[in-house]
């Protein structure tokens, strides 16, 4: 239906979104709220919530986690 192409078209960007995040939380200085203005992220709670529940943890863990890297 085309309710259901609308909500994976939707995810799907979320999807690259995330990706994207998760490449700056590892190899930039940025902070994660300039972060998610890079990716076009209006509401920092709404794209917590969304990246935890794609990652199991919050940015801020996951850059924790999984540390600042060089290219």
């Amino acid at each position: 239906s085309r309710r259901q192409r609308q909500m994976c078209i939707r995810d799907s960007g979320n999807l690259i979104r995330i990706r994207h995040t998760e490449e700056l939380l590892i190899y930039s200085d940025m902070s994660v709220e300039e972060i998610f203005a890079a990716v076009g992220m209006s509401s920092a709670n709404y794209y917590t919530r969304l990246f935890k529940k794609v990652n199991g943890m919050s940015p801020t863990k996951y850059r924790s986690v999984y540390g600042k890297r060089q290219y």
